[in-house]
């Protein structure tokens, strides 16, 4: 079950969240595109998670919460921001131009 605190914050209470305040995917969509903007407009999938963790100044708590069971090999933030870009990507604010590689609409 998830709860609401506020436009930006949610609480769950699937096992998945070791922290309970996580932001919401809209936070997660503004960090990513404010990564990417930082990282001149394009950047690799990876670059641009990594800078957009960097920017959200999460807690090493935050930071250290593994991701879902199917995707043991990257952490909580990395998967939700991975569809925070799905998420961008789909409303026409970032590109796919190659494999791997977004830029700014």
């Amino acid at each position: 079950m998830v709860t609401k605190l506020s436009d930006t914050e949610f609480v769950s209470d699937t096992p998945l969240d070791a922290h309970p305040v996580w932001p919401n995917r809209e936070k997660l969509c503004e960090l990513a595109k404010a990564a990417l903007e930082d990282l001149g407009g394009r950047a690799s999938r990876s670059d641009l998670k990594t800078r957009a963790i960097e920017l959200g100044e999460f807690s090493d708590e935050q930071r250290a919460v593994p991701g879902p069971p199917t995707k043991t090999a990257m952490t909580r933030l990395e998967y939700e921001l991975g569809w925070a870009i799905d998420a961008l990507h789909k409303e026409g604010v970032i590109n796919n131009p190659a494999r791997g590689t977004w830029e700014l609409a």
